[in-house]
């Protein structure tokens, strides 16, 4: 019983160390989509309206378009 008492304190600890680490690793793969996204966005808003017509996409519905399924 007390082995894996200690094998839990163990993980428990291993699992803190590692949290900053996690988090911070999330943090930057989510910074890295939304410069993406940023650059799909520009991207999109330079093509003139028969471009974005052309792609059956309206300039009010550039941000939906790029951010979708991001929530």
């Amino acid at each position: 019983m007390a082995h894996a008492q200690t094998a839990n304190q163990t993980q428990s600890i291993g699992g803190k160390l590692v949290w900053p680490f996690r988090a911070l690793g999330a943090f930057l793969v989510r910074l890295s989509e939304a410069n993406v996204r940023v650059r799909e966005a520009l991207h999109l808003n330079a093509l003139t309206d028969a471009e974005l017509a052309q792609m059956d996409l309206a300039r009010e519905d550039i941000a939906r378009y790029v951010y979708r399924g991001s929530l």
